[in-house]
């Protein structure tokens, strides 16, 4: 704990303020992130969250403290967890493709009200932090996501004569680090066999190189990788 925010956790009206002005802080960054990316649940929602939580957080350590009463403090900000959860399931949308979207919406809003619960019980440095690691996750995770997903995938066509030659692919698949998710195999006129293997590479490794390490097995006549799949040389 930082020591020089010690005077700023006290429940005066300094305090208060700080506390307002650090939930404000937190929530900026993350509200204008889905609000740019025209999330059903954009700035306005977040900063509404946030504050809700941050009041509930306050409003339980004053009953104990200012008032005196026997008041449970954890009490308000379990209902506001709870309820959270209902407000987060209205950002889902089930699209017509048996999709999910709003999911990242909806768990960065239940973060943000738990910020709030953070910053109204005095735990600045903690709420500062998670809301830096929820605007990263929001802002660049997706990012991430998408580039795995684009470049792994990888569809190759082999073209041999003995079918050992298939099983020799696969242990070199297994050795690599590479995952097999899909295979046809049809036999051609002329005695050979060609299979369309679907592969998912390895991130350290590209199509061009994965179809040399398969053109390098005895046995294979031709192999290649079709368009439109897979990571390439840069």
């Amino acid at each position: 704990m930082l020591t020089l925010l010690d005077s700023l956790r006290n429940y005066d009206l300094i305090g208060v303020l700080a506390r307002t002005i650090f939930a404000l802080i937190c929530v900026t960054p993350i509200g204008l992130e889905r609000t740019g990316k025209d999330r059903p649940a954009g700035f306005r929602t977040h900063v509404l969250v946030i504050l809700g939580a941050l009041v509930a957080s306050m409003t339980g350590h004053y009953i104990f403290l200012g008032m005196g009463l026997p008041a449970d403090v954890t009490r308000l900000p379990a209902q506001v967890v709870a309820g959270l959860g209902f407000l987060g399931a209205g950002t889902i949308i089930l699209t017509k493709r048996n999709g999910v979207k709003g999911l990242t919406t909806a768990a960065g809003l239940w973060t943000t009200g738990v910020v709030g619960l953070a910053v109204g019980a005095g735990f600045y440095e903690g709420a500062v932090l998670c809301s830096i690691l929820v605007f990263i996750t929001e802002k660049y995770a997706g990012r991430l996501k998408k580039n795995v997903a684009r470049n792994t995938g990888v569809r190759i066509r082999i073209t041999y004569e003995d079918p050992m030659v298939l099983d020799a692919a696969f242990k070199l698949c297994s050795k690599i680090g590479h995952k097999v998710s899909k295979m046809k195999v049809e036999k051609l006129e002329d005695g050979l066999y060609q299979a369309t293997v679907s592969v998912y590479l390895h991130l350290s490794m590209t199509k061009e190189e994965f179809e040399t390490d398969i053109k390098a097995i005895e046995g294979v006549k031709e192999a290649y990788c079709l368009e439109g799949t897979g990571r390439t040389e840069k």
